[in-house]
């Protein structure tokens, strides 16, 4: 996603129905965005694995995992194995 400061001089309209728009609303929510960002997100990024706020989240879990590993004493191919996998994620 861009920077939060970037002016966005044009405006876009489309036509949805109550559902349609009922719907956007409610995974925008979900994903912790606003509608136009989670709308931009979709389809400029639809590329992306996740919404940010999924990716932090995700993160989160990895990095927990991590954890897990090393505490339980883990082997360092074990360690760099997990590491690989996790990187090919992002």
């Amino acid at each position: 996603m861009r920077d939060k400061s970037e002016k966005k001089p044009v405006t876009k309209s489309v036509r949805l129905t109550l559902e349609e728009a009922q719907m956007i609303q409610r995974k925008a929510r979900d994903a912790g965005l606003k509608e136009s960002d989670y709308i931009r997100h979709k389809l400029i990024d639809s590329g992306e694995i996740a919404t940010p706020k999924e990716k932090v989240l995700l993160q989160n879990i990895m990095n927990s995992a991590y954890t897990a590993l090393v505490k339980a004493g883990a082997s360092e191919e074990e360690i760099r194995a997990f590491e690989r996998e996790a990187g090919e994620i992002w």
